[in-house]
């Protein structure tokens, strides 16, 4: 569906993604450590990232390959425990770079890490492209948005903390005003893994939906995901107003809405992007944008995804199906996603696990 706006160079168009729930489980188990005790050294602390240009700060300029322990008479040095790699956590950080697949510093070998931030505990990759990516998609023709390359013609737009706030703000303004009312809207939080799968598909300066598994988070791989996609050709980057320009773009859509029937015209295209904005099982947003020469694409990841566009949420008394303590502004405070179909009490905010199934989030099995 083409949008044109007044100025007659710049053409908007927008378009949204449901996926049906999820049928299939994964579950991870812990690995005996091996015992190759090479260790990720880099080439040197400020080696440019082979595999993302995002930077975090970091406080340390000592790199966390070994231990070293002193005494009066003797100084031993213990190398880090080495990994499988189906433990590792993505993004993860290493030297004060983010990462969404594994990443080399010499070329030849590739490492992840097993915790967000990397403390000397790392695992060997076969490849760039994590072992949990080829596995999720291994029946298909896909490739999981981690292991995608830029395109040569773009430039990231990863949200800055403010236009993240912005973010935020504009969904969950839009929760707390849903008529009829939401009797358990959940406040939507951050997740930085959604972004980063966001960020890079808008990288590869395709204007279309990455598949619905690949975008699925690698460490959560039972959640499934739901995308709005936002296109403006011809027109310069803003960072004050890129975001609120999207969003309210998709909001917009609320004209069209009738609870129970879905579109006063009939088509999911003309209110999905605003009926995934106020799906009540939706807990977790993360967004990306990119410059593609002349052209500017912004997508958005929502987990959980919506599965009816009718009926986006239950109507009722506002928060009246969870906690009132937790309830602020029309909205729940509780963005947990239950994992391994898992189903979320909104009033104790706990997942209630199936079989075979526990943990906070139902991830272990």
């Amino acid at each position: 569906m083409l949008f044109f706006c007044l100025s007659l160079t710049i053409l908007k168009i927008s378009f949204a993604q449901t996926n049906p729930p999820c049928i299939q489980c994964f579950c991870l188990y812990p690995q005996t450590p091996t015992s190759n005790t090479t260790t990720p050294t880099p080439l040197s602390t400020t080696t440019a990232p082979t595999t993302s240009t995002t930077i975090i700060p970091t406080t340390s300029t000592t790199s966390p390959t070994t231990i070293t322990t002193t005494t009066q008479s003797t100084t031993t040095t213990t190398s880090p425990l080495i990994y499988n790699e189906l433990n590792c956590v993505f993004p993860f950080q290493m030297y004060g770079v983010l990462y969404d697949k594994c990443v080399s510093f010499d070329g030849r070998t590739y490492w992840c890490s097993l915790d967000r931030i990397y403390t000397n505990r790392a695992a060997q990759c076969k490849e760039a492209c994590p072992q949990l990516a080829r596995n999720l998609l291994a029946d298909t023709n896909n490739i999981h948005s981690s292991c995608l390359e830029s395109s040569s013609s773009a430039t990231g737009l990863f949200p800055t903390l403010n236009q993240t706030q912005q973010i935020l703000e504009l969904h969950n303004r839009a929760r707390s005003v849903v008529q009829p009312t939401a009797v358990d809207m959940k406040r939507v939080s951050w997740d930085l893994g959604l972004a980063r799968l966001a960020q890079r598909w808008s990288e590869t300066c395709n204007f279309d939906h990455d598949c619905t598994l690949c975008r699925r988070l690698l460490n959560n791989q039972t959640i499934s995901v739901g995308q709005n996609a936002f296109a403006i050709f011809g027109s310069e980057y803003n960072p004050n107003t890129l975001w609120p320009e999207v969003i309210n773009f998709w909001i917009d859509e609320k004209k069209n809405f009738v609870y129970g029937l879905g579109s006063r015209t009939g088509n999911f295209q003309d209110v999905g992007h605003y009926t995934q904005i106020i799906d009540s099982n939706t807990a977790r947003i993360g967004c990306g944008a990119a410059k593609c020469d002349n052209n500017i694409y912004a997508y958005c990841n929502y987990a959980l995804a919506q599965d009816d566009w009718k009926i986006p949420y239950k109507r009722g008394i506002a928060c009246s199906q969870c906690s009132r303590k937790n309830c602020q502004n029309n909205l729940c405070n509780c963005s947990k996603l239950c994992q391994n179909n898992g189903i979320l009490d909104p009033i104790k905010c706990e997942c209630k696990c199936p079989d075979r199934f526990s943990g906070e989030l139902c991830e272990i099995g």
